[in-house]
């Protein structure tokens, strides 16, 4: 069951079933792993132990980070040097700190080995980042939500890896704060006591960029059919966030029609399809949407030159929208794109052209790996920016808590597809909550999971889940189809932060380690209050 949110980035059962194949002839075989069979041994989200010191002036500014990470890539590498340098590019979060010193080694251990999860060590350096920010502001006497603001990273600074930042790669950290600083209600007061019940708010900011390889890249194939209408041919797979609408919605804006004749082949063969990276990293909609708009642009160059021949005039002065070919000077004079995606027919049945199909392809632009001793180098083609808060209600008496709200707000850059944009935010928000509360693997002292059933590793229940408020800005990326930005994994960012930070405040403690849970709260509170 399940296996994306990362789960497929990497190939671990595959050889297995490759290695068994060839050992009875090429014959196809079933590998069928129990459950307690894939928790133990099929790879899992990376744990870390995170070392962070945070300086900043007399007023507040933050001046110098020192940051120290030990991943536990477990007793395989898989992909864990990928997300050790993910962090490494993104260190200091969406903060402006001139000084950076970040160093993040992968550890082999006799854990299950680690692979990608959504957030791609993102939930773990925000998490960090964002405590230690909240200690800062506790340590200054500041409003937590004050101090982030005036840190934030603005276009003109420059990134943890060495190049000026821009609007348009950064998007609008602070309009994200602000906004979700109302949907919190921050400013009604962060603690609130009724006897033994606390309710506390907690915030955080996050950013990410891909990471993903300098050549990655995507292609997709428009073909126009006898009706005018147009099958989409794509590389890319559905694993949720409504791709399949995304393509069609982005075809059908640039060639001007109804999204009703946009047809998107989806099942994707592997031998014929056209090539896309992968569908992973939030990277899709940017990825695949260039490679569409590329893909239309072709086949209107073929549509302009098919209909200039039938209306004797320059392709130039010709326009593609709502299903005809026409004059921009004189939209009145058209000619209809059913009559001429197959080849444009004089009138003695001499027919040139042929079938209109646009092909498209792209490939990230002006990405570069990272220096081996400075760490310079530009990781990702932008960022997209946010920030989270969640409210809790905490017991003083058996130290256990509800979430009653957790808000996002995210920087889209253009929302394709509102409704599904919703949904995929607040799905990350759940899985960050679920993360953040209750999910973490046991082992005992020789490296055995001791997690191995669904009855002892929990996973949050949609009852379980708190109101959930969302929201996007929208600061077009100039580079992504339409402005739009990726939004898949964002939503699970910050939950543990913002979550620690609230129950810190709660419970008079700090709470520095994920799963937070009563125990622990409990355990730390035995210990020594802040």
């Amino acid at each position: 069951m399940g296996g994306a949110f990362g789960g497929k980035a990497g190939v671990d059962l595959e050889i297995l079933a490759v290695l068994a194949s060839r050992a009875v002839g090429g014959r196809p075989v079933r590998i069928a792993n129990m459950r307690e069979e894939d928790i133990a041994s099929s790879p899992c989200g990376a744990g870390a132990e995170v070392y962070v010191r945070l300086g900043a002036d007399g007023s507040g500014k933050f001046r110098a980070l020192e940051m120290r990470v030990l991943l536990d890539t477990g007793a395989y590498a898989d992909m864990g040097p990928r997300i050790a340098r993910a962090i490494l590019a993104d260190c200091t979060g969406p903060y402006n700190i001139e000084h950076v010193f970040c160093e993040c080694v992968t550890v082999y251990t006799n854990h299950t080995y680690a692979t990608s999860l959504r957030g791609f060590g993102h939930v773990t350096s925000t998490f960090c980042i964002e405590r230690t920010v909240d200690k800062m502001a506790a340590s200054l006497r500041r409003d937590p939500a004050a101090l982030r603001a005036m840190n934030l990273v603005r276009p003109g600074d420059v990134a943890p890896t060495n190049f000026t930042i821009t609007e348009s790669m950064l998007g609008n950290p602070g309009a994200c704060l602000e906004a979700v600083k109302k949907l919190i209600k921050w400013d009604d007061g962060c603690v609130r006591q009724e006897g033994k019940l606390v309710y506390a708010k907690g915030l955080a900011v996050f950013w990410k960029t891909s990471s993903s390889p300098p050549d990655a890249g995507s292609s997709a194939v428009v073909i126009f059919n006898d009706d005018g209408s147009v099958t989409l041919q794509v590389g890319c797979v559905e694993i949720g966030p409504a791709m399949r609408t995304t393509a069609a919605q982005i075809c059908a804006a640039a060639l001007g029609m109804d999204v009703q004749n946009v047809h998107v082949s989806m099942p994707v063969s592997t031998a014929a399809a056209p090539r896309h990276w992968k569908t992973v990293a939030s990277m899709t909609t940017f990825l695949l949407g260039r490679a569409i708009l590329s893909a239309v642009a072709d086949a209107k160059e073929q549509l302009g030159r098919l209909a200039a021949l039938s209306m004797r005039c320059a392709p130039e002065d010709l326009e593609v929208h709502g299903g005809r070919v026409f004059r921009k000077s004189d939209p009145a004079q058209f000619v209809e794109i059913k009559s001429i995606c197959r080849g444009f027919k004089f009138q003695n049945g001499n027919t040139v052209g042929g079938r209109v199909i646009g092909r498209g392809s792209v490939t990230m632009q002006n990405l570069t790996t990272l220096d081996r001793f400075t760490g310079h180098g530009r990781a990702g083609p932008y960022w997209t920016v946010g920030a989270q808060a969640v409210e809790v209600l905490y017991d003083t008496s058996d130290h256990s808590f509800r979430i009653l709200k957790a808000a996002t707000v995210l920087d889209a850059g253009k929302v394709m597809n509102p409704e599904a944009a919703h949904a995929v935010v607040r799905g990350g928000m759940g899985m960050g909550l679920s993360q953040a509360t209750r999910e973490g693997m046991e082992f005992d002292p020789s490296g055995r999971p001791l997690d191995t059933s669904l009855r002892t590793y929990k996973v949050m229940h949609f009852s379980q889940t708190p109101e959930y408020l969302t929201q996007f800005v929208e600061t077009p990326n100039a580079e992504g189809p339409f402005g739009a930005r990726g939004i898949a994994e964002h939503g699970a960012l910050g939950m543990g932060a913002a979550l620690a930070n609230a129950l810190s405040k709660a419970a008079g403690v700090q709470l520095d380690e994920l799963p937070v849970t009563p125990e622990k709260i409990w355990l730390k509170r035995s210990e020594k209050p802040l």
